[in-house]
């Protein structure tokens, strides 16, 4: 997907919750700081950007983690033939696009969730480290989502990735930590 499209896309992401929430341009204008609907009317339509810090005011205008806002403009192959490796490479690409949304490099997401820098981020992302269950929480804080978002994310990586080289206890944690965020998650909602 290139630029022009993304932006396409984030406008029509951006209409579809304003609407959702049952609000006039004029009204999410105001709301983030913007003089006028018109603002509004370039972004939903793809002529404009919108800036990364107005679009976490936007997103809570909006009542939305600011990752809703991006849906689709992150390209990601999902195919029943995908490898483990494009498995993890498209959960690298969502951690990535939640990153930006947030607008933190990988050097402040790695201190705000406690990974030992920015390398072990990049690994992430890139799809070439694994996320042990011990980290998932506070990388989910970090990026203003839950676990349970993460959790499903990562389950449609094949178990057998995120469990290698794990002990028979340590998977059995795994997987009741899993299904108390699916739980939780749930009842969230």
């Amino acid at each position: 997907m290139n630029k022009e499209e993304a932006k396409k896309q984030f406008g029509k992401n951006l209409k579809e919750l304003r609407l959702k929430m049952n609000m006039s341009q004029d009204e999410l204008a105001k709301k983030i700081g913007y003089k006028g609907r018109s603002a509004i009317n370039k972004i939903e339509t793809g002529v404009n950007d919108m800036p990364r810090e107005t679009v976490i005011r936007c997103a809570e205008a909006l009542g939305v983690s600011p990752i809703e806002l991006f849906k689709e403009t992150v390209e990601i192959e999902d195919t029943e033939s995908a490898t483990d490796n494009d498995r993890l490479i498209k959960f690298g690409n969502y951690i990535k696009a939640l990153r930006e949304a947030e607008g933190l490099s990988q050097e402040e997401l790695a201190i705000k969730s406690g990974f030992a820098g920015r390398a072990a981020i990049s690994a992430i992302e890139k799809g070439k480290n694994y996320i042990s269950i011990e980290k998932l929480p506070e990388l989910a804080f970090a990026l203003n989502t839950t676990p349970g978002n993460l959790v499903n994310v990562l389950a449609e990586v094949k178990e057998e990735s995120l469990t290698a080289g794990l002990t028979p206890e340590s998977i059995i944690k795994l997987r009741s930590y899993a299904d108390y965020l699916r739980s939780s998650q749930n009842q969230e909602t």
